[in-house]
């Protein structure tokens, strides 16, 4: 019976150490995971606040819980979510494979006319060299005009970052950045593909965190335009007249007493004794509105 007993207690202290052994190994796998990416970055803080921001007009672009983009329309060929690690913010992503139909995933945005659009996305793909890929051909947008005709905007791309997975250069993941601009005649939506093509140039693709965001043309980094009715900024005065032109593309100008002094090396105005006057206020809210003021003062 004592031997028994013994046995007994063996084997349940043999369970726990395994339980112990295999919790630790998973945890440093996770560290060492997350330190790879970390170590990897390649970005600064505006990039990073792009992908965080809630002004992000494609929904769910993670397939968090492993669903669709809440704005996808519709999809042909191979487009399935699956669970595979990645730099995202969730372990699902978008497998697309090379098949004898055409291929695409398409997703409906907001539009405004004459708005320019950054479209950020985390891509893997079959390939040993990204400079093989045809990012051209990766991503389509299209905008209908008001007269039914089709808006083809100028793409504009580069990677912005690279990690590798796992010390292994085919778990390596790119992070890509377009940006583009609507024209003048174009309706309140456009369409965004995730390739188009009957013979896709690689046989697999996979996509996460897929973000679009409306900013200025003349500023940016400035990307909480949500309802913005004006802004100005000291880069962008010319120094020849009073008026402070508005960047928002809504036309509020600002008007100054008289011609501030302009240093454009560090976007400094010197308005010393003068008064800074604004659009009519019929253009506010008549419940509320905000000023964000920012200065930076010079001793």
């Amino acid at each position: 019976m004592i031997i028994f007993f013994i046995i007994v207690i063996l084997i349940i202290i043999s369970i726990l150490y395994l339980v112990y052994y295999l919790s630790n190994k998973k945890m440093e796998e996770f560290s060492d995971y997350n330190e790879k990416i970390n170590n990897n970055q390649d970005f600064n803080n505006n990039n990073m606040d792009l992908i965080n921001n809630l002004n992000n007009l494609v929904k769910n672009g993670n397939f968090e819980n492993g669903k669709d983009i809440t704005n996808q329309i519709s999809k042909s060929g191979y487009n399935k979510i699956i669970y595979r690690k990645n730099p995202g913010k969730t372990s699902y992503v978008l497998e697309q494979k090379k098949t004898d139909n055409l291929t695409y995933y398409e997703i409906t945005c907001d539009n405004d006319k004459n708005s320019k659009y950054l479209l950020y996305f985390w891509l893997a793909v079959d390939v040993k060299d990204i400079d093989e890929v045809d990012f051209n051909k990766l991503i389509n947008i299209k905008i209908q005009n008001e007269d039914f005709t089709n808006d083809i905007p100028r793409l504009n791309y580069n990677i912005v970052q690279k990690v590798v997975l796992s010390n292994n250069e085919n778990e390596s993941w790119y992070l890509l950045k377009y940006d583009f601009i609507s024209g003048s005649n174009t309706i309140d939506k456009f369409k965004l593909f995730l390739n188009y093509s009957d013979n896709l140039q690689f046989n697999t693709y996979y996509f996460t965190d897929i973000c679009v965001y409306k900013v200025l043309i003349d500023a940016e980094n400035f990307i909480f335009n949500n309802k913005l009715i004006s802004y100005v900024d000291g880069y962008h005065y010319e120094s020849n007249i009073p008026t402070w032109h508005d960047l928002s593309g809504n036309g509020n100008d600002l008007f100054w007493s008289n011609i501030p002094l302009t240093n454009y090396t560090i976007g400094s105005l010197n308005t010393l004794n003068m008064k800074l006057i604004g659009f009519p206020s019929n253009k506010l809210s008549n419940d509320s509105f905000t000023i964000i003021f920012c200065l930076n003062k010079n001793e």
